[in-house]
C-alpha cells in the first residue's frame, strides 16, 4: 500500500507541476489502478526510478501498449511470442482474472524475458517518451512494428533483438532503427521475409571470414583474421552483426543492390556531431563485413540527423577500402604467408535515411 500511495503522489505532483493536464492524470490514476499486483509493482519501481516519465507514460501511450508492458501475462511477465491477442487502442480492461495465457490479455512482444530483461524492457519504453526524432518517435508505434513483425513468417530472431534492448533511449532507440529497416525492407515489393529475403541479426564471425578464404592454406587464413583484429577490431568486435540482411535485389534511393547489408544508426541531432570515436566503430564493423564478403552496404540514418551533420559524416566507403588495402599488404607481408593474398577492396558504402528506406 506504501508503494501504491508513492506512485499516486507522484502523479499529482506530476499534474501540480504542469507536466500533465487534468485528463491526463485521470488516465494514469485509472490505469495503474486497473493494473493487477503484479503490474502495480513494476509500474511502483518504475515510478520511484523515473519519476516523471513513468507518469507521462501510462497517461498518454495508448491503453493496450500500458498494459503489455506492466501487466504480467505469463511466466516472468510475458508469454511467448504470438501467445496473445491485441486489445484495441481505444479500449482498456483489467487484466486481474486473466489466466496466464488468455488469447483476450494484451498482447506481449517477445518471450521467455528474465526478470532482468523484462525491467529492461520496461525502462526502455518508459524512456522512449523523451524521443522525438528518428524511424519510431513513441512507444505505441514502437509496441505497433514488434507485433506486426512477430505476426510475420521469417523473423525468426526478433525476441533476441528485443531481449537485448539496453533499459534506457539509446537502447528503445537501437531497437526501434533495427526493426524499422527490416519492416521497410520486408514491405518492399517482391521481398517476403518469409522466402528469406529479409533477416535480422545476421552473424558475422570468424567462420564467415574462413569460408569467404576457404581456398587458401590455414596459416594463410589464420593470418587474415588475426590482422583483421589488430587493424580494425575484425570479428573481436563488440558487435560486428549485421542488423539487417537482404538477400535478393533491391532498389534504395534510385540506387539498385543486388544482396545488401543494412546498418542501423539511430543517432540524434541533437546530440553531438559525428566523433572520431564514433565513426571509427562504424567504418571497422563495416570493414569486418566487407571482409567476410558483404559489399554492398547500406547505413541508414535518422533525416533530421542527415540534415544536421551528413556533410561532416566521413567517406565511409574510402575509408573501409583503405581498411582491407591496408589488411591486404599487412597478410601479404607475413614471413609464413606463402601465396599471395587478393583481398576484395571494391565496396560500395551508401548512406541514406530511414524514411528514404520505406519508399
Amino acid at each position: 500500500m506504501a508503494d501504491d500511495a508513492a506512485t499516486q503522489r507522484a502523479m499529482v505532483r506530476a499534474w501540480e507541476r504542469g507536466d500533465v493536464s487534468t485528463k491526463e492524470l485521470a488516465t494514469a490514476l485509472r490505469r495503474y489502478n486497473e493494473l493487477h499486483s503484479n503490474g502495480k509493482v513494476a509500474f511502483d519501481k518504475e515510478t520511484a526510478r523515473s519519476g516523471d516519465d513513468a507518469v507521462d507514460f501510462a497517461s498518454r501511450t495508448e491503453s493496450d501498449t500500458f498494459e503489455t508492458v506492466f501487466s504480467a501475462c505469463g511466466p516472468r511477465g510475458v508469454p511467448s511470442l504470438g501467445a496473445a491477442g491485441s486489445l484495441q487502442s481505444d479500449q482498456y480492461h483489467a487484466v486481474e482474472t486473466l489466466p496466464p495465457h488468455s488469447h483476450n490479455g494484451p498482447r506481449c512482444p517477445v518471450g521467455g524475458l528474465s526478470d532482468s530483461e523484462r525491467d529492461d524492457y520496461q525502462r526502455a519504453l518508459v524512456a522512449s517518451t523523451d524521443v522525438s526524432e528518428g524511424p519510431i518517435t513513441d512507444p505505441d508505434e514502437f509496441h505497433d512494428v514488434i507485433a506486426d513483425l512477430d505476426d510475420r513468417d521469417g523473423f525468426d530472431d526478433l525476441d533476441e533483438t528485443v531481449r537485448a534492448m539496453s533499459g534506457d533511449e539509446k537502447g528503445f532507440k537501437r531497437v526501434a532503427g533495427e526493426t524499422h529497416l527490416a519492416k521497410s525492407f520486408d514491405d518492399r515489393d517482391g521481398l517476403d521475409a518469409r522466402n528469406g529475403d529479409v533477416e535480422l541479426e545476421v552473424d558475422i564471425g570468424e567462420s564467415e571470414i574462413r569460408d569467404q578464404y576457404s581456398s587458401y592454406d590455414d596459416d594463410t587464413v589464420n593470418a587474415i583474421v588475426d590482422k583483421s583484429t589488430t587493424r580494425f577490431k575484425g570479428v573481436d568486435a563488440a558487435d560486428s552483426d549485421v542488423d539487417v540482411k537482404v538477400n535478393s535485389e533491391v532498389e534504395v534511393n534510385g540506387q539498385t543492390f543486388e544482396s545488401p547489408a543494412a546498418e542501423s544508426k539511430n543517432w540524434g541531432s541533437s546530440g553531438p556531431p559525428p566523433s572520431i570515436r564514433g565513426t571509427d566503430s562504424l567504418t571497422n564493423k563495416l570493414s569486418t563485413w566487407a571482409l567476410a564478403g558483404e559489399d554492398e552496404l547500406v547505413v541508414a540514418f535518422p533525416k533530421e540527423y542527415l540534415d544536421a551533420y551528413g556533410d561532416r559524416l566521413p567517406d565511409f566507403e574510402t575509408r573501409v577500402e583503405n581498411n582491407l588495402q591496408g589488411l591486404e599488404r599487412d597478410v601479404n607481408a607475413d614471413p609464413d604467408v606463402q601465396d599471395t593474398v587478393d583481398i576484395n577492396t571494391d565496396v560500395d558504402v551508401t548512406v541514406v535515411s530511414y524514411s528514404e528506406v520505406r519508399q
